[in-house]
């Protein structure tokens, strides 16, 4: 989408809304990457008190507060999805299966950004 939205006049002046072909809850997603890497692993949603008390020494309050607000005003509403992807290039969105396999290492990387980072903020565990 990037090098269609920079390389084609007609695109880029133009706002897009990207989305994957379904909407999936933050549990799923973490059951979906614990399916692909092959093993399970758990979801635990954090207070508000809690995500302010996680991030506190490295997170800028405003971004917390925008982040708890947005998230708030979502509960109980499915994620907007869109067919922008498969309107603009013809080829339905991937997956987010499909994401997650073709980056499945940075998920299993220690200094990256995948399970262990995020485990560390009790956000994902592996299940018992």
């Amino acid at each position: 989408m990037a090098v269609r939205a920079l390389s084609e006049a007609l695109l880029a002046c133009a706002d897009y809304v990207l989305t994957g072909p379904a909407a999936l809850s933050h549990a799923r997603q973490v059951a979906v990457i614990g399916e692909v890497l092959g093993r399970r692993l758990a979801f635990h949603e954090l207070s508000p008190d809690d995500f302010r008390r996680e991030t506190a020494a490295t997170w800028p309050p405003s971004a917390v507060e925008m982040l708890l607000a947005a998230w708030g005003a979502a509960v109980g509403h499915p994620a907007y999805v869109t067919a922008t992807v498969a309107d603009l290039t013809g080829a339905p969105a991937r997956s987010f299966r499909d994401w997650v396999a073709a980056h499945a290492d940075s998920f299993r990387n220690a200094d990256g950004l995948g399970i262990r980072s995020v485990a560390e903020h009790g956000i994902v565990e592996p299940a018992e």
